[in-house]
């Protein structure tokens, strides 16, 4: 299944930040896909263990960077 995100998440990710634009979901077996449009144009999928939500003042999401708390 494919999710089309309104509006698009904002993601850290090991290749830099972007928005989520997509989840793919392959079933219980699989890791969920994450597709991610890239600041400098680049458009690549990560898997849940990759991405990390950015920086969110409003929500409490303390870390803006990949792999910080």
């Amino acid at each position: 299944m494919i999710l089309q995100l309104d509006p698009p998440i904002p993601m850290s990710t090991p290749k830099g930040s972007g928005y989520a634009n997509f989840l793919v979901d392959r079933g219980m077996e699989f890791d969920n896909e994450w597709i991610v449009f890239l600041d400098n144009t680049e458009v690549w999928s990560f898997l849940n263990h990759e991405v990390r939500l950015e920086f969110n003042h409003t929500y409490g999401r303390r870390g803006n960077s990949y792999g910080s708390d």
